[in-house]
């Protein structure tokens, strides 16, 4: 593992990364200069998914009331949350910084959201086998340092015929939507 993954996979680092409103406050300022209107600034992303990513993303994914999902890497979690709130789907967020759970649990209480939210990782999320009718992850995969053991937990977890939505962002920041059927 390199000195950089090695950073990046520690929960602490993002603990930091997350406690720091005017980091947040400033990426909220030049995401919306890149991207204007398409930038969701209201759903609390720390990541460069646009609102219409996130429509194709509720399209792509077919879940509704009475289904689960996950968002893998949740974050403070506007995006699964305003994804919940679409599609009226249950949402169980995973993350490993304590900092980004807490704040996405205020989020969640705050607008009445139907959630839940648990300390894991993209390669040890804790949910059960095939319990869970669709997944998400924005902008995370890039920091996973094993990618393999990653998709491999997403797949465990997702229901027969599930899908996994994410959108990945290249080093040089261009946009990669990648949809697929585990």
């Amino acid at each position: 593992m390199t000195e950089e993954s090695a950073f990046l996979s520690q929960a602490r680092s993002w603990d930091a990364f997350y406690a720091q409103a005017q980091v947040a406050e400033f990426r909220r300022r030049l995401y919306l200069e890149t991207f204007g209107e398409e930038y969701p600034a209201d759903e609390a992303t720390d990541g460069y998914i646009t609102r219409s990513e996130l429509r194709e993303m509720v399209g792509a994914l077919h879940v509704g009331r009475g289904q689960k999902i996950a968002d893998l890497g949740c974050g403070r979690g506007g995006p699964g949350q305003w994804i919940a709130g679409v599609t009226g789907a249950a949402l169980v967020g995973i993350d490993f910084s304590a900092v980004a759970l807490e704040q996405a649990r205020a989020r969640a209480r705050r607008l009445g959201i139907a959630s839940s939210y648990q300390s894991g990782s993209f390669d040890a999320t804790g949910l059960d086998s095939a319990s869970v009718d669709g997944a998400l992850s924005i902008d995370v995969i890039w920091a996973v340092p094993d990618k393999q053991a990653g998709f491999a937990e997403t797949a465990r977890i997702l229901r027969p015929g599930a899908k996994f939505e994410r959108s990945i962002r290249t080093c040089d920041s261009i946009s990669i939507s990648l949809q697929a059927v585990l």
